[in-house]
């Protein structure tokens, strides 16, 4: 199937630490981190890897091309067949661009940006307070979501003893750049060369903006709604009964159920991987179309199936076909 491929944007202290893992989760699909991957690279010793870790040996920058090519390659890895989530790159407007190009070879394209808003003077707060567990990514504050064990001394600072993380038990670490002078200069940066790619992605229908200056339910209630794919045409869709703007647009698929047996659970992965993959937009028309009408066939959901173990290879399994409500053929024949 096309590939669910996203991008997660935010200034420092939007929550990116916070809501990409549960995107992740939901997904199903990998979060990368620009410097995770060059650090697996350098130490698999790829032939990018080999390139990166000479040109940081000779105290330079690493090129853009070594890093599209180190994406290249990671993206390439059995966790990436459904798609990914990029943390931490395109971080210029060039990069955005080499980074459509590599993605057009591969015969894949951006299909959602997701950007967390948070204005510049309530950063200040979040960041200085912020402690991350540098193995996992996982990140706390000690105002916002303080680990269980933190204790605080007589000026009501955290004891840094004290900050350690829930579920390893390992010590908490607060980064170099997380200080108030830091951030002038990273949120510069930040405006400065991210929003020029905002506004070349946003033509293509794909940015979405979410309030994160709320409570982190109210933060992902956003994150959700920005997930759906063209919630306007289903809007506009005939619905026999009354629905609220919280609703998914894909909602209505609770409405149908396959009209032949299969083994008991995988009713439920079909399901899953059509809501999943079509939340992010990576089903096209022509996929909902044939002569006969809005029928849907899939028969590589069953054989990933196959491959993932959940059914074993050569089960008896007809060509499976969903009949789609007509809300939901209209959201796929409505050309982007």
């Amino acid at each position: 199937w096309p590939r669910n491929i996203m991008i997660l944007f935010g200034p420092p202290g939007a929550g990116k630490g916070t809501h990409g893992p549960k995107i992740e989760d939901m997904l199903g699909i990998p979060q990368l981190s620009t410097g995770d991957m060059l650090r697996a690279a350098v130490a698999a010793k790829s032939d990018v890897g080999l390139k990166a870790a000479a040109v940081m040996k000779a105290g330079g920058l690493v090129s853009d091309d070594i890093v599209i090519g180190i994406i290249r390659d990671r993206i390439r890895e059995p966790d990436c067949k459904f798609g990914f989530i990029l943390d931490g790159f395109p971080r210029t407007l060039v990069q955005a661009k080499e980074l459509d190009n590599m993605l057009a070879e591969e015969g894949a394209r951006v299909t959602k940006v997701v950007e967390l808003q948070v204005p510049d003077e309530v950063l200040e707060e979040r960041i200085c307070g912020r402690w991350i567990h540098k193995k996992s990514g996982r990140s706390y504050h000690v105002k916002y979501a303080p680990p269980k064990s933190m204790k605080k001394d007589g000026d009501g600072k955290p004891v840094p003893d004290s900050m350690i993380d829930d579920e390893t038990g390992e010590p908490l670490m607060q980064r170099p750049d997380d200080t108030a002078s830091a951030l002038v200069k990273r949120l510069n940066g930040y405006h400065g060369e991210t929003v020029p790619i905002l506004k070349h992605y946003s033509p293509k229908g794909v940015v979405a903006e979410v309030n994160a200056n709320q409570g982190m339910d109210g933060v992902w209630g956003e994150v959700l709604a920005a997930l759906k794919r063209k919630s306007s045409a289903v809007s506009d869709a005939p619905s026999s009964s009354s629905s609220t703007s919280d609703e998914s647009p894909l909602s209505s698929l609770s409405q149908f159920k396959p009209t032949w047996q299969l083994p008991d659970g995988i009713e439920n992965h079909i399901e899953a991987l059509i809501v999943k993959s079509a939340i992010g937009g990576t089903l096209g028309a022509a996929a909902f179309r044939s002569a006969g009408g809005a029928m849907f066939g899939v028969g590589c959901a069953v054989g990933s199936f196959v491959e993932r173990g959940i059914l074993d290879e050569g089960a008896d399994v007809a060509m499976p076909k969903f009949e789609l409500p007509s809300s939901i053929t209209d959201l796929f024949n409505k050309k982007d």
